[in-house]
């Protein structure tokens, strides 16, 4: 029979690690958005 309480704690730590995987991601997906406003502002500046 399984160990449901160690099954439950495995899931948690994967839980967290999938969490933290996905704050990663946010920031890296903030910083190309970042990174494309400023080329196309400093495209924008150029033009005028």
């Amino acid at each position: 029979m399984p160990d449901y309480k160690e099954l439950f704690y495995e899931s948690q730590a994967e839980l967290a690690d999938m969490e933290e995987r996905l704050k990663q991601m946010i920031l890296e997906i903030r910083s190309f958005m970042r990174k494309c406003e400023e080329k196309v502002i400093s495209e924008d500046d150029e033009k005028k």
